[in-house]
């Protein structure tokens, strides 16, 4: 059971513990949340809710720090909270506010050495352009995804949200789901 209040002692802890640690550990808790609620631990909602201003916080501090897998690492958190939520416009604004960080503004590829978070960038941005029913925007993000996974990004067909189809299942690499983030 997760409470209120731990990703606050858990950022107390890494940061007693150097700089180091608070880059490696800013919103690890985030991805906790995006892995139990992808594995159907529905319980975690209610802390995804006590933690949102500290997810809200560590995404803030690792984006003006340049610690990018916290970055993500938060959002992974704050993702599955605001999908839950409907609150689409709110999660569109946090993506929008990342892309700078992760992709390069005139090919759509993952700056240098930010492959693989990019790759969830850019899977956040197909899931919202789905949504949004904008299917041109939505395959340019995908052919840039491919692109990039090619060039050593790791998500070879970044999607987000939709049918939940395993790999296996005929049409899977049209929607296969969210990615795990380490």
């Amino acid at each position: 059971m997760v409470f209120p209040g731990t990703l606050r002692t858990f950022l107390r802890r890494r940061a007693s513990r150097g700089p180091a640690r608070v880059r490696r550990g800013d919103g690890e808790l985030g991805n906790y949340y995006h892995n139990s609620y992808g594995a159907g631990k529905r319980e975690v909602l209610s802390a995804l809710r006590a933690e949102e201003a500290n997810l809200l916080q560590a995404r803030r501090l690792a984006l003006e720090n340049g610690w990018w897998r916290g970055v993500i690492s938060a959002m992974q958190g704050l993702d599955e909270l605001y999908d839950h939520t409907g609150r689409r416009a709110e999660w569109k604004r946090l993506v929008e506010e990342v892309v700078p960080a992760f992709v390069e503004p005139k090919t759509e590829a993952p700056l240098p050495g930010l492959e693989e978070e990019w790759s969830l960038v850019i899977q956040y941005r197909v899931g919202l352009a789905r949504e949004e029913r904008n299917l041109p925007r939505r395959n340019a993000f995908r052919t840039a995804g491919r692109l990039g996974s090619a060039a050593g990004g790791t998500a070879p067909y970044p999607t987000s949200r939709g049918p939940r189809l395993r790999a296996e299942e005929p049409g899977s690499d049209l929607c296969s789901g969210r990615a795990r983030y380490r």
